[in-house]
């Protein structure tokens, strides 16, 4: 559960959200406005800005903003294991942004314990990496192939792993992960076409292991609130969902100097889509996450504006209907530059409205 404190940091962001800004209300003898607000209203004006917006999804009241959260404790930092999984990676080596996450996630709860990797499609650098970051140079594989086999024959042997590799892979190497009996977190998509899924899921269920796909934004407590908010009917029926994840960092070729980048715009590594698999997804998910709603149709335009990257999105425009009866809209962006006024600047700005009146 959330302390009260904590419970109104997540009302912050609420009233940012929702353009219901009324500090004073919010203002107790427990908070210090010039250290805890201008820290707080800082800190979530960079989230905000960077990230998903919900504007409309919820007409939040003040009252409703403030309301106790009685929601389930999101850290599990006393749950253990008896011994923490055996943990391998495939991909996420060297200069990998998604590898870092998944090892730094993994530390926090010591749920898992890295003991192999097959990091890198280089042999050479996938030992050095691997023993760089401690482990041991007998575990650190060509390949994923040569992983699994050599780590069946271990009595100590991984137990789960890992895929942060380009998407044309995730198929393959989670039906080979579950064949040896291992359980798999995957970054998204998991397939490419839902007949792979489905065979995935039929193999995962037969042999009683667990398939997980990474969907890290349903980890903020902002998120929980609402979603909780929702099925205590504290805001009323659903109608209309409207969600964005737009940003402009690939509004120029630059996958023409970032190989990172260019299999990504590739349709034969990437898949069928760039923006709606990449980014939409988040937003679609975490929609679905919130309200509980699921999906019953949609009519999608898309648009290549870096003609190089077609026939592969960076800008789409989705309408959707929900089984309930709601409606809503998804843009998911990575082409053109959205106007981002430096955080420095718009603390400026909202600084003197939000402390207009109020003694310190």
């Amino acid at each position: 559960m959330l302390s009260n404190n904590e419970t109104k940091c997540a009302s912050i962001k609420y009233l940012f959200l929702f353009n219901k800004i009324d500090i004073e209300s919010l203002l107790t003898d427990k908070f210090d406005v010039k250290g805890d607000l201008e820290n707080i209203f800082q800190f979530h004006l960079v989230l905000i800005i960077c990230s998903i917006f919900f504007r409309g999804v919820l007409h939040l009241s003040n009252e409703l903003a403030f309301t106790r959260h009685q929601g389930v404790n999101m850290f599990n930092v006393e749950f253990r294991l008896a011994a923490p999984l055996r943990w391998a990676m495939i991909g996420g080596g060297r200069g990998s942004q998604i590898g870092n996450i998944h090892r730094n996630a993994a530390q926090r709860y010591g749920l898992f314990n890295l003991v192999a990797g097959a990091f890198d499609v280089d042999a050479e650098r996938c030992r050095d990496f691997g023993v760089a970051i401690g482990l041991d140079a007998d575990r650190c594989y060509a390949n994923y192939h040569e992983m699994f086999e050599c780590e069946a024959q271990r009595e100590d042997g991984i137990q789960a792993v890992s895929i942060a590799t380009p998407n044309c892979f995730h198929y393959e190497m989670t039906k080979a992960a579950l064949e040896h009996g291992l359980h798999v977190v995957c970054e998204k998509p998991i397939t490419f076409t839902v007949a792979e899924a489905e065979e995935l899921k039929a193999l995962a269920e037969e042999k009683n292991l667990a398939i997980c796909v990474t969907y890290g934004y349903t980890g903020h407590q902002i998120l929980h609130q609402a979603r909780e908010m929702v099925q205590r009917g504290e805001i009323g029926q659903v109608r209309v969902i409207n969600t964005m994840y737009a940003h402009g960092w690939h509004n120029e070729e630059i996958e023409a100097t970032s190989p990172g980048l260019k299999w990504r715009v590739t349709p034969a590594v990437a898949g069928p889509s760039y923006v709606l698999g990449d980014t939409g997804t988040h937003a679609q998910y975490l929609a679905e996450f919130v309200t509980g709603e699921k999906l019953k149709r949609l009519c999608c335009m898309r648009q290549s504006f870096i003609e190089s990257r077609a026939p592969l999105e960076d800008n789409a425009h989705v309408m959707m209907e929900y089984e309930s009866g709601a409606v809503g809209t998804m843009w998911s962006l990575l082409s053109t530059v959205v106007p981002c006024t430096p955080i420095k600047s718009v603390w400026s700005v909202l600084k003197p409205l939000l402390s207009g009146g109020m003694s310190s």
